[in-house]
């Protein structure tokens, strides 16, 4: 069931839709093929980069066998180099990461994913872009952003993970076992609404995960309205939920929905605060 309130603004309609959904993870589909993006700058040094290793070792055992592009990057990108990992043996790709000399400044504008397809993305870095372009080039592999380092820039780390459809794990508070579940399992995510020509202005705009229920807000321009929330995993929709909005039945006068639809809208622009200032 969904819970639907509205009011009269202007021009249009604001609307708040609690919608109740069952939250389900499931083990996803292992990659063949993974690019792993390791911020070489300076500021690297305060990371946790030997956690950093062991996560990422526990996973490849998992992954057992795939083909990984490692690519080193500061303000420029550093080296890009090709390992296969069969049977889950990471020797060669583990020394190469502990020899990474830290170093420079950090411009993530300057990774573009699509010149290393992949299934998936692993972003090692703190988020902190200190030179020119902060814009990541994505694809629709998602993005899985591991943090170690408490200076880190979490909005711009989850603004990525949930526009690519992959996820933040802060190993400052994750143990690796727990971590280690995060990135073998999806959580079923509210991918937005189906597009609608009467329906602007709806959040959450980004991906988001499912605990239970999601609240939606948006404008509408006409009183009686559907409008149809989507869910998934990763980018992919596997559910529609439909909702029914209806003026007449679910006017209140008891909160201030615009202020509700502003706090959400402040809160996605926050993920890019430079950006969005």
């Amino acid at each position: 069931k969904t819970e639907v309130l509205m009011q009269h603004v202007g021009n249009h309609y604001v609307f708040l839709a609690n919608a109740f959904v069952k939250n389900i993870s499931r083990e996803k589909v292992l990659p063949g093929t993974i690019t792993i993006l390791w911020d070489a700058s300076l500021s690297g040094i305060y990371r946790d980069t030997k956690k950093e290793i062991r996560l990422l070792e526990e996973y490849l055992k998992k992954v057992n066998n795939a083909k990984i592009k490692l690519v080193t990057f500061s303000n420029t990108i550093l080296t890009s180099k090709d390992y296969t990992i069969a049977n889950g043996v990471t020797s060669e790709l583990k020394a190469a990461l502990q020899n990474v000399v830290y170093d420079g400044g950090t411009q993530l504008g300057i990774l573009n994913l699509q010149e290393w397809p992949a299934d998936e993305y692993l972003l090692f870095s703190d988020g902190h872009s200190t030179y020119n372009n902060a814009d990541m080039a994505l694809t629709n592999a998602p993005v899985y952003a591991i943090n170690s380092s408490a200076r880190a820039d979490y909005p711009s780390l989850h603004f990525i993970t949930q526009k690519s459809g992959g996820t933040f794990i802060n190993l400052i508070t994750t143990e690796i076992a727990d971590a280690k579940k995060l990135l073998l399992y999806q959580s079923l995510q509210f991918l937005g609404i189906k597009p609608n020509n009467a329906i602007e202005e709806t959040f959450p705009a980004l991906p988001t995960p499912v605990s239970g229920s999601v609240a939606v807000t948006g404008f509408s321009y006409d009183p009686k309205q559907e409008i149809i929330l989507q869910f998934g995993y990763g980018s992919k929709v596997i559910s529609e939920q439909r909702v029914y909005l209806d003026f007449d039945k679910q006017q209140t006068a008891k909160v201030d929905l615009s202020k509700r639809w502003a706090q959400q809208k402040i809160a996605e622009m926050d993920r890019q605060y430079d950006a969005n200032k």
